[in-house]
């Protein structure tokens, strides 16, 4: 069923069937380059040694050939070092995709690529779950009963897993199912914390009155409203010190996680709200030099560090943000020492800007395709904060990172992330 692409254990398929698996060793042998090749000759006799001691696991079928290769011969084998695209069609596995009635709707040998061509059947039979659990009451607390991590459905004759969730409703909360587990994972944050804050008014009050709260309110006044601040800064606050893994899934359960954490919520919100003003402030004055007097000459920096401001703030960026929120100082003062530089430095600006923006591209582009609902990849998006730490690193090394950043180890982490 195409609801159950996101599922499917992409690094299993590449171990075939066991008919299949020693031709497809040894076609993947013959793919190296010859300075390793020529370390496993004769290739078949390689491939029968290896497949005496691999087991199919959920490892891709190259990294556990590559270790028997370093055990062997002491001899490291790159990812890059598989050509994968040399093998011969019949030796990857072909997924027959069918909707939740069981009609087919093709076929193919990339998941990834299945995934995105079927993007809205695979949301069709996602509905299809949903409307299962359409039926149920709307709520106003978790179930007594915990909720399952996932429960057994039917698709098309095929036994699916599906995985439910407290989902927040404009008055209300709701059981659903979703397809992916990441999907129900972040869902179910949402509405844990979403059914605290209704719990809680009192504290609720009282984080609306703490001081900060009108400081960044003033602050943010060009890019939101009070009320989308206060909201954001609500959800975050009680998604930090409540919602926190592992999550509750039962009433009795978020009854004793906010007991636990009632005391620390106001302390958090006030320690969170010093950190948003601080970062706010850093925002507001590099939007002030960006709306100053313009110099044409650098018309493309001042658009790349306006985008940049708006990665950073908008409705919503607290809870994204997370512990980088702390970072924002530092990426704000970057941004205001390039502006400072950039008239002496324009060509080596445009040069650097260049390579930041090309990785940009191409983690906006991933992210649009890969984004499930409300989940996103952990790993996607720790690259997003790569990017800012990049920033720094070549328009003010001065200021320091968080960890070694270039573009060449940049370049590396994509290829780790997207080769999954």
């Amino acid at each position: 069923p195409a609801a159950m692409l996101p599922q499917l254990p992409v690094h299993a398929l590449e171990w075939l069937v066991p008919g299949l698996l020693r031709e497809k060793c040894i076609a993947l042998l013959k793919s190296l380059p010859k300075s390793i090749r020529r370390q496993v000759v004769p290739i078949p006799d390689w491939v029968d040694a290896a497949l005496e001691t691999l087991v199919p696991d959920e490892r891709p079928l190259t990294e556990a050939l590559g270790e028997f290769i370093r055990r062997r011969t002491a001899t490291r084998v790159h990812p890059d070092d598989w050509r994968l695209d040399l093998l011969p069609p019949h030796l990857i596995m072909n997924v027959r995709v069918v909707d939740h009635a069981g009609k087919t709707l093709g076929q193919g040998r990339d998941v990834r690529a299945l995934e995105r061509r079927f993007e809205e059947a695979a949301s069709a039979g996602a509905q299809a779950l949903a409307d299962q659990a359409s039926q149920a009451p709307a709520l106003d607390e978790l179930p007594e009963s915990p909720l399952p991590e996932s429960r057994v459905t039917t698709q098309a004759g095929i036994r699916v897993e599906a995985y439910p969730a407290l989902m927040a409703e404009a008055h209300s909360f709701k059981v659903a199912l979703f397809d992916h587990p990441a999907k129900a994972a972040a869902v179910h944050q949402e509405g844990v914390a979403r059914l605290a804050i209704a719990k809680r008014p009192e504290q609720v009050k009282a984080i609306k009155r703490l001081p900060g709260v009108e400081k960044c309110a003033l602050l943010f006044a060009k890019v939101g409203s009070k009320q989308a601040l206060v909201d954001d800064l609500l959800l975050a606050v009680f998604t930090q010190v409540v919602a926190t893994h592992p999550l509750p899934r039962s009433a009795n359960e978020l009854t004793e996680r906010l007991k636990a954490t009632e005391s620390e919520l106001i302390p958090y919100a006030t320690s969170l709200l010093t950190r948003i003003e601080e970062a706010l402030k850093g925002h507001l004055a590099v939007t002030k030099v960006l709306k100053g007097k313009l110099n044409f000459a650098l018309a493309l920096v001042y658009s790349d560090v306006s985008a940049q401001m708006q990665r950073l703030v908008y409705p919503g960026f607290i809870r994204d943000a997370g512990e980088w929120l702390s970072e924002y100082p530092r990426y704000t003062e970057a941004a205001l020492i390039r502006l400072d530089k950039a008239a002496r430095e324009r060509g080596r600006d445009q040069m650097m800007m260049q390579d930041v923006q090309a990785l940009e591209a191409r983690f906006d582009a991933r992210r649009k395709s890969e984004r499930r609902g409300a989940a996103e990849d952990p790993e996607l998006v720790s690259f997003g904060w790569w990017i800012q730490e990049l920033r720094v690193s070549l328009f003010a090394q001065q200021l320091g990172t968080q960890m070694p950043v270039s573009v060449k180890r940049l370049e590396k982490r994509w290829e780790e992330i997207t080769s999954v």
